[in-house]
């Protein structure tokens, strides 16, 4: 039934901006479409069509804000919220813990449910939600991952006086009154009805869960689980021959060393749940070849298989997929303002809503702008009156996992430390929609919860949810006016680790890494699953003086885009290229641009975000084109214009390029064509994970890693064994290369024809903003897109799934936000896919996506600016 919505431009179709009668009756006719049989994990609908309370209040819920004089218990004075023509709010009030209070009522009013639904998966309540099957697993798993428990624990144990517990305490009291407000006015979000549970009190726990939820989204990485079948099959010489410890394409770090080698920092007392530490001396490490077979063995692939399973059941932000964000700053001296330049887009799920929300905050110790999480009262991406800053994924590891050694003649033990142990139990109780409770027991080894037991006990260490002053540290950043204090802002920053990129408007630049970086024994490879009898136990973390940092290069620009932050000499385990690190394709594009730029400007920096450059296709497509041609090689008609089309193509990944898409298939068929008989000779068994598992015939386990090795092979190495598998036709790169072309053009004139002009990328190649609620009818999207997660304009993740179908072809990953401040101009600019209004019946729902799509930015205004954009839209609150 919503058809008619899809065949529209995104520009033309989001370009509308529809009054509040219009987009109730859209929502109403979707609600009458999913009550049939529900949609996504929305339930059949009872209540939610009854016209006095159901959907038919959502038409005055869709209305803009206006002029009006609204209570706000708590508040100490007074307090305004005023809203651009796009509902970007600006909040001023006379005293800090009023602005923070004005902003937890924002929050709730425009973004109650989505707050809801965060802290509810952090703190494994989903079942409660939804009769959805996926919902208990991924309470189970949360359960056992603790955040809550994490979450509680750091609530209790801050100071009175703690800055971070005052805040905590102010928010929650706003999102409260806005919760108390709206059950009055019976203006509660639909989504309530929809799902037919009540909404609850929030507290400053929950706003320390759902800040701990997108610690997990970006840190817990189960790469090293899937990485145990590879290694078991190679052993350690092959495995290291492939998949080496750096990149094997050029690597720029932000911090090229010298660097210098410190002891280590303690790393913090969990007490989350699991055991505390005691006994006696921990055992030293029996080798790393010994751990290697240990990681590698057939305990670890059971114990990954197994794990592996259990998160292929889980949300797309239970762990870490998607490593694409950007940021860097420019030096004054290269800038035609003359002042330093931050660009910023981290790359994240795009969802709807989105998962920020746009915000001015003004108080007597604060004057920001940027942008928000809802549930945590913090602007995370932005700037204040004298400095900016953007933030990346470090990429650097900080899941751990562990084989723990049990026995049938110990139960619910294991062995560590030369004793056996009791494993702590947790007790927990699920409730379910229907009002029945599981109840579901959680085993916590000194190493922290048991993931798998079925016949292979593993146990994972997971830094995020070690204690953390991690809202104290941005709280401190926000006030910060110089480099120094922004630097020493983050010395309390534990998790996850991040690069911070900084500009300020004195002329300044730099990026800081913060966060724990967990160490262990160097005899033990904390990139494989490892014994847990002791010896490879977390022994500190990397001091914070140790960690990457760059200050003023010489260069006059910086940039961080998830490759490795330092070289190969850092004195640290720092992780391996292939299981966390970006290979720096991104990075190398951001480089080549500012390299020798001058006169760089706010545009440009915007033009280079939205950079749909492939380099890996700059680096092997001119060596693949000399093979392609020959002397003596023929091609068929369609072929010939292939090759053309790829002799003509400037390297960009663009929705309307055709050569594109054959690059894009090429690449797919060559990979194949080196590395699968190497999987079938070592007998590689399938992992699940979608980077390794092959797509009937057509994918390939050669995962970005090994794409530096085969352009390094592909030019250099071009009789490499690898070339010419027992029982193939090949013996060198070039002929290996020419059959794959040749594959790839069959392959797409059987399913496109033979019109090579029609071949466009952006016909299997789409981008989804995917709704809360996983509903097709809520979803905006698919569109035709194009990008990937080499260019710096990335779409990224695994298709998703709607009505069990898998939607093959579609992201529902990339630029969430991109930002650009200009301290010399004194303009700021960003935008992002979606809107301020989680009410898909609200204007402000999905109007930011059309100029999202284009790369057009929206001017962040702040101060005195704003009374002019903001006039008739104000909200003024009182005691």
């Amino acid at each position: 039934m919503r058809s008619w919505r899809r065949d529209l431009t995104p520009r033309g179709r989001l370009g509308l901006r529809a009054v509040s009668l219009v987009g109730a009756l859209v929502l109403a006719v979707a609600v009458l479409e999913v009550s049939v049989a529900g949609a996504g994990t929305i339930p059949p609908l009872g209540a939610a069509i009854n016209p006095g309370t159901g959907v038919w209040t959502t038409a005055d819920q869709g209305d803009p804000p206006h002029d009006q004089n609204l209570k706000l218990p708590g508040l100490t004075g007074g307090a305004t919220v005023s809203f651009e023509s796009d509902g970007t709010a600006h909040i001023q009030a006379g005293t800090d813990a009023d602005m923070y209070r004005a902003l937890g009522y924002t929050h709730a009013r425009f973004r109650l449910f989505e707050m809801d639904m965060a802290r509810r998966q952090a703190e494994g309540r989903l079942a409660e939600t939804t009769n959805d099957p996926a919902a208990l697993p991924s309470d189970e798993y949360e359960l056992d991952l603790g955040l809550l428990r994490a979450s509680q624990r750091d609530w209790d144990s801050l100071p009175a006086q703690s800055p971070a517990r005052a805040v905590l305490t102010q928010y929650t009291q706003g999102v409260n009154a806005a919760i108390a407000q709206m059950k009055k006015d019976n203006s509660l979000p639909l989504y309530y009805k929809l799902m037919n549970f009540p909404v609850e009190q929030w507290t400053p726990v929950d706003s320390l869960a759902v800040q701990r939820l997108e610690t997990q989204t970006l840190a817990f990485d189960p790469l090293p689980t899937a990485y145990s079948y590879i290694a078991g099959a190679f052993g350690r010489q092959k495995f290291e021959q492939l998949y080496q410890p750096v990149g094997q394409n050029p690597q720029y770090p932000y911090d090229p060393g010298p660097y210098q080698k410190l002891p280590l920092t303690p790393i913090p007392a969990r007490d989350d749940g699991a055991p505390t530490p005691t006994g006696g001396t921990v055992p030293q490490a029996a080798g790393q070849a010994q751990e290697f077979q240990t990681g590698s063995s057939q305990q670890a692939i059971e114990a990954s298989a197994q794990f592996q399973d259990r998160l292929s059941q889980l949300p797309a932000n239970a762990y870490h997929t998607i490593g694409d964000s950007n940021a860097w700053v420019v030096s004054g001296s290269l800038t035609a303002s003359g002042k330093p330049i931050l660009a910023s887009d981290p790359h994240l799920n795009l969802t709807m809503p989105s998962i920020w929300y746009q915000v001015e905050l003004r108080s007597p110790s604060y004057q920001l702008a940027g942008v928000t999480v809802p549930g945590i009262p913090a602007v995370l991406d932005g700037k204040n009156q004298h400095i900016s800053w953007g933030l990346t994924n470090s990429q650097r590891p900080g899941t751990f996992y562990y084989l723990e050694q049990t026995d049938a003649a110990h139960p619910d033990q294991y062995y560590w430390d030369g004793q056996w142990r009791p494993m702590t139990k947790i007790v927990n109780k699920i409730k379910q929609h229907d009002g029945s409770t599981v109840t579901y027991t959680t085993r916590m080894t000194v190493h922290g919860p048991i993931m798998t037991v079925q016949g292979v006990t593993a146990a994972v260490w997971f830094a995020g949810t070690l204690p953390s002053d991690n809202l104290d540290s941005m709280l401190t950043v926000e006030k910060a006016t110089s480099f120094d204090q922004f630097h020493q802002a983050l010395r309390s920053w534990n998790t996850p680790a991040q690069n911070f990129a900084y500009a300020d408007d004195s002329g300044n630049i730099g990026i800081v890494n913060a966060g724990l970086q967990p160490q262990t024994s160097d005899s033990c490879l904390p990139w494989l699953p490892m014994a847990g009898t002791g010896e490879c136990d977390v022994t500190g973390s990397i001091p914070f003086e140790a960690l990457p940092i760059t200050y003023n290069p010489p260069s006059g620009f910086a940039q961080t885009a998830n490759q490795r932050e330092v070289g190969t000499d850092y004195p640290y385990y720092y992780g391996r290229g292939y299981d966390f690190f970006d290979q720096g394709w991104r990075s190398t594009e951001i480089t080549k641009a500012l390299t020798g730029a001058t006169g760089v400007t706010s545009q440009q920096m915007q033009d280079l975000q939205m950079s749909s450059a492939d380099d890996v296709a700059r680096a092997m497509l001119p060596t693949v084109l000399s093979y392609l041609q020959a002397p003596g090689q023929q091609w068929d008609a369609v072929q010939t214009a292939a090759l053309n089309d790829l002799k003509s193509w400037n390297y960009g990944v663009d929705a309307n390029s055709t050569a594109a898409t054959i690059w894009g298939r090429f690449m797919v068929l060559y990979g194949y064509a080196v590395w699968h008989p190497v999987w079938q000779q070592y007998k590689v068994p399938a992992p699940p994970r979608d980077v390794f598992t092959p797509r009937k015939n057509d994918s390939t386990y050669a995962v970005d890693g090994l794409n530096g090795l085969l352009i390094n092979m592909t030019i250099s190495d071009t009789a490499n064994p690898v070339f010419a598998p027992a029982g193939s036709t090949t013996h060198t790169a070039p002929e290996v290369v020419r059959q794959a072309f040749a594959a790839a053009v069959a392959d797409l004139k059987s399913k496109r024809g033979a019109d090579v002009n029609t071949w466009k990328l952006g016909n299997g190649h789409k981008v989804m903003i995917a709704s809360l609620l996983k509903s097709p009818t809520l979803d905006e999207g698919p569109f035709p897109s194009g990008g990937s997660g080499r260019t710096i304009n990335s779409v990224v993740s695994a298709a998703p799934v709607r009505h069990g179908k898998t939607l093959t072809g579609v992201a529902v990953g990339g630029a969430s936000w991109r930002m650009v401040v200009d301290w010399g101009t004194g303009q700021s600019v960003g935008i992002y896919p979606g809107g301020q209004s989680e009410n898909p019946a609200s204007p402000w729902y999905s109007d930011r996506l059309a100029d999202w799509f284009a790369g057009k930015n929206r001017p962040i205004i702040e101060g005195d600016q704003a009374l002019a954009a903001t006039k008739g839209r104000t909200w003024t609150l009182n005691p």
